[in-house]
């Protein structure tokens, strides 16, 4: 396996806050995109780059495994996202997808109050035919080789299966179901709950009522979260229009729920009081908007908007955005919760629970200030990842000397398949302590706050002249 790294070694201050107004000729972002995918683009170039601290790319000639791991924040902790697994038609847009994905993440992980930071892991192939248990053990030592800077968990094209395969090389994964623990496994049900609550909060402001009983909501894309956001709907009362590529999907749907299916191709201009995306990103744009007769968008799909400038564009029409990172965000909150350990069902329902009364705050915000909802969200999440960063600014001279980057080879060799040398770093926050469920032994103690002090033996070991990765000390 080959693991090629960029690296950002230099500490970088808070975040600027950005509007819609500071991105130049936002317009022409799609355009730019285009032209990348066409063209090729290199990383620093691509527009959909924002200050990452780090984009690895990973291949496995024995297994197929391609792909790539954006690290887009460390400011709050370790990054934290899902794998996706997609046949994408070019690596540009496999690049495009992933500093998207890991910024989301970012500002999903602030919003929701946890300890981790933004990362996403990408890998180029075909979730129906091109899986294989070696593929996903391949990809688990690449994760290994980032030493606790990105923790892994499932995503599009992805099943706890997959990850578990993954688990059995890195213990940096999530999603798997933890030991001892009442809550893990496939995030889906929860996310999908989150959803709804999101979308409730979304009808109660625009509609002016709690019950959903007769409201008719299209759903497009009907996978492991959709369909159960449709159960959810369902069982609330409210009538579903569904749209799905996948035959299967609809034909449960159908079954189950009585959901009246509608053509892919035109599931986004359906008739209905809500629009749930919950496929892919990327469908309100300039072009979709213009025909889009819901008065309320809010699904499960990650970057639901092709643009920034589409926000401004749907709060022009008077169509309530509902962000997309704001009410998916259960999945990320269940595996944290996971990969914590320690953490009850009543925990994290009560953390999921707070997504409603979050969102009703945005929307207030957005109408208090007449900006987008989309563009409050970003900000909020912007002013947290800014204090963050504040709050752990490199001041002394051993963290100034810890930043110098260090090389770890890869011990996994279980195949004779050849490792590259792997460049790591070290940034706001230490790497990831292990899944305390994959390694019982080790303190199953989370992070300490924002901003405490962190235990430095190790460093000082390293500088008096140790060897090797060096790795901080595990609180408690």
């Amino acid at each position: 396996m080959w693991v090629q790294t960029f690296i950002r070694i230099t500490p970088i201050g808070a975040p600027m806050l950005k509007t819609v107004e500071d991105r130049a000729v936002s317009e022409s972002l799609q355009e730019r995109r285009e032209s990348a995918a066409v063209h090729g683009m290199t990383l620093f170039a691509n527009p959909d780059f924002d200050d990452h601290e780090g984009v690895h790319a990973f291949f496995d000639r024995a297994t197929g495994l391609k792909g790539l791991i954006a690290i887009h924040s460390t400011a709050l902790g370790p990054s934290f996202g899902g794998c996706r697994m997609w046949p994408y038609d070019t690596e540009a847009q496999a690049m495009s997808d992933a500093l998207r994905l890991s910024r989301g993440m970012s500002y999903k992980n602030a919003l929701a109050g946890l300890a981790y930071g933004g990362g996403k892991a990408v890998i180029i192939g075909n979730s129906k035919s091109d899986k294989s248990r070696a593929l996903f053990e391949a990809y688990g030592r690449a994760v290994d080789a980032l030493g606790g800077r990105y923790i892994t968990a499932e995503d599009v094209g992805i099943k706890v299966e997959d990850m578990k395969a993954a688990a059995s090389q890195t213990a940096y994964v999530s999603g798997i179901g933890g030991k001892g623990s009442s809550v893990g496994g496939d995030p889906s049900p929860n996310t999908a709950y989150g959803v709804f609550l999101g979308l409730k909060a979304a009808v109660r402001y625009k509609l002016g009522r709690d019950d959903l009983t007769g409201l008719r909501v299209a759903v497009q894309g009907v996978g492991n979260v959709g369909f159960n956001l449709c159960r959810h709907l369902h069982e609330a009362g409210a009538k579903l229009v569904v749209a799905d590529v996948y035959k299967p999907n609809l034909e449960r749907v159908r079954d189950d729920f009585g959901a009246e299916v509608a053509d892919p191709a035109g599931i986004l201009f359906a008739d209905v009081d809500v629009l749930a995306p919950c496929a892919l990103g990327g469908v309100i744009n300039a072009e979709t908007i213009s025909d889009l007769q819901a008065p309320i968008v809010a699904g499960a799909a990650n970057n639901q908007l092709g643009t920034e400038a589409d926000g401004v564009t749907l709060r022009r029409r008077g169509i309530l955005y509902a962000p997309d990172y704001v009410v998916n965000s259960a999945g990320i909150i269940t595996v944290a919760a996971e990969y914590d350990g320690d953490v009850s069902e009543d925990e994290v329902a009560a953390k999921i629970e707070k997504i409603y009364e979050r969102t009703l705050a945005i929307f207030e915000r957005a109408d208090a200030e007449d900006r987008p909802t989309s563009e409050i969200a970003d900000q909020m999440a912007r002013e947290i990842i800014a204090a963050a960063w504040s709050a752990n600014r490199f001041t002394s001279d051993v963290n100034r000397t810890s930043l110098r980057p260090h090389r770890r080879t890869d011990p996994a060799d279980n195949a004779g398949t050849r490792h590259a040398v792997t460049i790591s770093w070290r940034g706001a926050f230490p790497p990831a302590r292990p899944n305390p469920s994959l390694h019982p032994r080790r303190s199953r103690t989370p992070w300490r706050a924002v901003g405490a002090r962190r235990p430095c033996a190790a460093r000082r070991a390293a500088q008096d002249g140790g060897t090797g990765p060096v790795r901080p000390q595990i609180p408690g």
